[in-house]
């Protein structure tokens, strides 16, 4: 047996039918299109923190917040991460998801600050966003700063929704993967465009890197009073940035730049 073999042999788990889901988002200011930063974001973690069962700090500052089902934490761009426990239950994702979101949808309108839907950051350049004061982030802006060209993007600039799928056998995970494989054909022919942009095996599950568009489809929208409203506008032809795969959403939207403000919209 090869070495990659024996990995994905190591990875195989009884829980053959369970899935895990991870969303990131942007906090986008309404009027600037600015990103949330991380003193805000730490209000908006104190803020939920009493509903969750363990909050982790680095150096004294809020990073993430853990529960049974839910796990928040936060990109180097300030982008919030929702993760949920594995189950074969979308119904009970889907849940835990709305469950989580809502207050989060509260206390960013509160701010003057919607949720974006967009795999890429729309408004403005990543070189315009302060990264969040955490150690591992800082060594990876450093690197980046000599290694590849689309680092800090990656970094800063996206905002992706993960699933990973779980295997019993060599046989279950051949047929998952190729079914994975077909997804971007399956999606082109019934939306006209794919917002899978990559395949990967970490942690022996097969994890399936996308865009906002499978959010809408296993979570839907919560409903139409948490549309954004004051400014913000439906980007139907947007073509956003994920890692190095470009995609074109009409679920991304966009807030309107503010007059007198130099740069294209992206």
């Amino acid at each position: 047996m090869t070495p990659l073999a024996r990995y994905f042999e190591s990875g195989i788990s009884p829980k053959s039918h369970s899935l895990g889901l991870e969303v990131e988002h942007f906090i986008l200011n309404k009027e600037t299109g600015m990103p949330m930063d991380y003193e805000l974001t730490a209000q908006l973690l104190e803020y939920l923190a009493p509903v969750y069962d363990k909050v982790i700090k680095e150096e004294g500052r809020i990073i993430a917040l853990d529960s049974e089902n839910v796990l928040i934490t936060l990109e180097p761009g300030c982008q919030l991460e929702l993760s949920f426990r594995n189950t074969s239950d979308i119904g009970k994702i889907r849940s835990w998801y709305i469950e989580a979101m809502g207050p989060i949808y509260h206390f960013v309108d509160e701010h003057g600050y919607a949720i974006a839907y967009s795999g890429g950051l729309p408004t403005v350049p990543v070189d315009d966003v302060v990264r969040i004061p955490k150690r591992r982030y800082e060594l990876m802006e450093k690197w980046f700063e000599h290694a590849g060209t689309r680092g800090k993007e990656m970094m800063k600039g996206t905002a992706a929704v993960h699933v990973s799928i779980d295997y019993d056998s060599e046989a279950d995970f051949v047929k998952k993967y190729v079914v994975a494989n077909y997804l971007p054909i399956l999606l082109i022919m019934k939306e006209g465009k794919t917002t899978i942009s990559c395949f990967a095996i970490r942690s022996g599950k097969i994890r399936i890197r996308q865009g906002p568009g499978i959010c809408r489809i296993l979570l839907t929208r919560i409903s139409d009073s948490k549309r954004m409203e004051n400014g913000w506008s439906r980007c139907r032809s947007s073509s956003c940035m994920t890692g190095s795969s470009s995609f074109r959403s009409e679920a991304c939207r966009v807030p309107r730049r503010p007059k007198n403000t130099d740069g294209p919209m992206r």
